[in-house]
């Protein structure tokens, strides 16, 4: 069942449209441009993500971004702690993995795809809520994804599938000054709130002490098999 199958369907239905309305939760808005280290990306689109966990549901927002010779890349932004962003982009791994072995991930395990040793910190689903002007190829509302995060020190991929296909994403902290900066937003349009999303959407909890749902959650391999970027 799902966390809210008790309550009636009208507060359920009144509940995500509340959501859907004020999804974007942030000063970044689509058609925007900027520069993110060192290249140009126009943001064509925006996804509003959700994951569950131990009964609740969490949302974030991630930026479809657009760049030069149309590469592209996905701006992950979420509250919790306070406004945190991601930048993401596809890479090919040294050493490929296929979704069967992607499957049979778990937290702790340690991975070596681009010869850097890393450890699992979360294997989980996301789902697309929502899309506003244009998603990554293959991208539809009501995807669902699987995925893991593995880490160390400043080091972050995201390996995702959908039945055969996977993806590998390599992923850099960014500072929301340098965010905003970058797109042109200024200091007195960029306030944010501080944790929810919608009064009552939960940020997800910090299990390490420095890992946000942005991270734990982000959609990139959320695309159907067909497709590829």
């Amino acid at each position: 069942h799902s966390p809210d199958h008790r309550e009636p369907q009208s507060i359920r239905s009144a509940f995500h449209r509340l959501i859907m309305a004020y999804g974007n939760f942030s000063p970044i808005k689509v058609g925007m441009s900027g520069v993110l280290n060192g290249a140009t990306y126009r943001v064509a689109g925006r996804m509003l993500m959700s994951m569950e966990e131990e009964g609740a549901v969490y949302y974030w927002n991630e930026f479809h971004l657009i760049g030069p010779d149309d590469k592209r890349a996905l701006l992950v932004h979420e509250t919790t702690g306070g406004p945190q962003w991601r930048l993401f982009r596809l890479i090919e791994p040294e050493r490929p993995i296929t979704a069967l072995e992607a499957a049979a991930k778990r937290v702790g395990d340690t991975v070596n795809l681009t010869g850097d040793t890393l450890r699992i910190s979360c294997v989980d689903e996301s789902r697309v809520c929502e899309v506003e002007g244009e998603a990554p190829e293959g991208v539809e509302q009501g995807d669902v994804a699987s995925y893991f995060n593995a880490e160390s020190g400043n080091q972050m991929i995201v390996v995702s599938w959908t039945r055969d296909e996977v993806e590998v994403f390599r992923g850099v902290n960014l500072p929301g000054y340098a965010v905003l900066k970058a797109f042109g937003v200024k200091p007195g349009d960029a306030a944010e709130p501080g944790g929810d999303a919608v009064g009552s959407v939960h940020p997800i909890p910090d299990t390490r002490g420095e890992e946000s749902s942005a991270w734990k959650g982000v959609m990139i391999g959320a695309r159907t098999p067909r497709s590829r970027w």
